[in-house]
């Protein structure tokens, strides 16, 4: 049994994926998701966050919400936009926490413990090129070298600059 189901079995896989929210890719579901698992109307959920937006502070707000829109056919099959939003974690908990019920509480318990898995694994991830992160590849031994001279040149400079303060 995985940190997303229950002995009954009823809780679906839980798709949390890296998204935008003000500029920044985290993990986030999206309002269309929670209506959905939920059992309820997009428009009720999307009615459910403005209430929470109306009533948390802007900061919190503008951190855990991010307004995007998807397009579906309209019954003449052209494209139309609509609203939804992209929820954080934290977003979601303050959401959902005024649902009811068992199965809103087996999905509350499902998704908390599907975003911890997932920030475990962000946490614990060692990126396969770590000059993606400004550093050295010190799998390479002559990038090692260069690296660790240039540590030591940048050392001694600090260090002829302490001794010409004093």
């Amino acid at each position: 049994m995985t940190n997303t189901e229950n002995a009954t079995g009823i809780i679906p896989s839980i798709d949390i994926a890296l998204r935008p929210v003000n500029g920044k890719h985290i993990p986030a579901i999206t309002s269309l998701q929670v209506a959905e698992i939920f059992g309820k109307k997009h428009s009720h959920v999307l009615r459910d966050i403005k209430g929470v937006l109306k009533q948390a502070s802007v900061f919190f707000g503008e951190s855990n919400f991010g307004l995007s829109e998807y397009e579906l056919k309209n019954n003449l099959g052209f494209l139309v936009k609509h609203p939804m939003y992209i929820i954080t974690k934290n977003g979601f908990i303050m959401l959902t926490m005024g649902y009811t019920g068992e199965k809103a509480m087996q999905f509350k318990e499902a998704y908390i413990n599907r975003f911890n898995e997932m920030e475990k694994q962000l946490a614990n991830r060692v990126p396969d090129d770590p000059t993606s992160l400004g550093l050295p590849d010190f799998r390479n031994p002559v990038e090692a070298a260069k690296a660790w001279a240039l540590a030591i040149e940048e050392k001694q400079e600090v260090e002829g600059r302490l001794a010409i303060a004093e």
